[in-house]
């Protein structure tokens, strides 16, 4: 089920997010092939069930910037996190021909106090 676009979304974002799906490195390096979810390699079929709706793979690696050929673990945080994180479910992102090496990105998808989600995103090392 396509998730409902809020009215900022359409008003503000939708040009930018068809103009960023239609770019030659979206298509070319964000397509989700051989990437590895906590050991088990993607399909286009696998989705990601979140309090504000269900993403399919390809969305899941768009939202995340998870570029080809990484490898990402996820994983819930109830607690504030070192770096100010909110409570939220996170994941981090390794891909040495993408991300400095020793560098790893960690996003993370949390509920606001209004009720709407947020992204948090941190490079760690």
């Amino acid at each position: 089920m396509p998730l409902q676009q809020t009215p900022f979304y359409r008003s503000h974002l939708a040009d930018l997010h068809q103009a960023l799906l239609a770019h030659e490195i979206t298509q070319t390096y964000l397509t989700g092939t051989r990437v590895r979810f906590d050991g088990v390699e993607l399909r286009p079929t696998n989705s990601f069930d979140f309090a504000f709706g269900t993403l399919s793979t390809l969305e899941f690696v768009h939202l995340f910037s998870v570029f080809d050929g990484s490898r990402v673990h996820g994983q819930a945080e109830r607690r504030p996190g070192r770096d100010d994180a909110p409570p939220g479910m996170y994941f981090t992102v390794i891909n040495a021909k993408v991300i400095q090496a020793g560098h790893k990105n960690r996003l993370g998808i949390f509920s606001e106090e209004t009720g709407t989600a947020g992204l948090f995103r941190t490079l760690t090392r």
